[in-house]
């Protein structure tokens, strides 16, 4: 249960999410078929890993900890826009989206070898591993290579950014009001998320330290914010992948309208 009572549009989030876990229990034991492409297989874990976001986001606003909980909101929203951009071509997108991971792989261990005594480097790659995966960036580079010729264009392009990605997907208003604000004010060691847990004291002579922020500071409804990324986590992999589809998402869907339609008259 949530710590401390919630105002009633937070409790209905807070069902609706909670309702969407239910219902998406296909994430924890289902199984996609070996004939999916590989853009589909990986919407559906970009899926599977906003369920576990939302619930421990949840655990930390029922505990009282919502400033927290907004830095895993901003993961969830992170996710989202990856995945409804893999979703728009997903053939190239997927190819610059996983070869931008191998570089990444292989980046950290060349550098954990550099820097790391060779003493110490169980935890780096096998070579064995290390070799799979330039195999793999080759292939893929090599495909890329081939999609350029055909589109006819200079280069291959660089993976977009997360803003890039957002706006190609009609997102970019989203990200700047929330991931953005919950990136300056509670996942990074800005001014702002200092500012936080701060307050102008001058009876006292001084800046009180605060273990909550004042709630003056209003932030996003977590419940609400997160039931709805994973309710467009959800509709875009069901759309895709089949077998993904869930009975009772409609009715999850109209309830989350009717609170916002609600919510929008007061």
């Amino acid at each position: 249960m949530a710590n401390g009572a919630l105002a009633p549009e937070e409790e209905t989030a807070r069902e609706c999410g909670l309702r969407l876990i239910e219902i998406s229990g296909i994430y924890e034991d289902g199984v996609v078929g070996y004939g999916a492409p590989h853009a589909t297989l990986a919407i559906a874990g970009l899926v599977a890993r906003q369920r576990r976001l939302l619930k421990a986001a949840y655990q930390l606003a029922d505990g009282g900890n919502r400033l927290e909980a907004s830095i895993l909101q901003r993961s969830m929203l992170e996710f989202l826009i990856v995945q409804k951009w893999l979703a728009l071509d997903s053939q190239t997108h997927f190819l610059l989206w996983a070869a931008d991971d191998l570089r990444a792989r292989l980046r950290i261990d060349r550098e954990m070898r550099e820097q790391v005594p060779e003493a110490r480097r169980e935890a780096i790659l096998r070579p064995e591993v290390g070799e799979r995966y330039e195999e793999s960036l080759e292939q893929m580079e090599a495909q890329l290579e081939q999609a350029r010729e055909e589109l006819g264009v200079e280069r291959v392009p660089p993976l977009p950014s997360l803003r890039e990605m957002a706006d190609a997907v009609d997102l970019g208003a989203t990200y700047s009001l929330a991931y953005r604000f919950d990136s300056q004010s509670a996942a990074h060691p800005s001014p702002l998320a200092i500012e936080q847990l701060m307050q102008d004291r001058p009876e006292l002579g001084g800046i009180g330290l605060l273990a909550e922020p004042p709630p003056e500071r209003g932030r996003a409804d977590p419940y609400a914010v997160c039931a709805v990324i994973l309710r467009e986590a959800l509709s875009g992999a069901a759309a895709l992948i089949p077998e993904l589809r869930l009975d009772g998402f409609d009715e999850v869907v109209a309830r989350l309208e009717e609170l916002y339609s609600a919510l929008g008259a007061q």
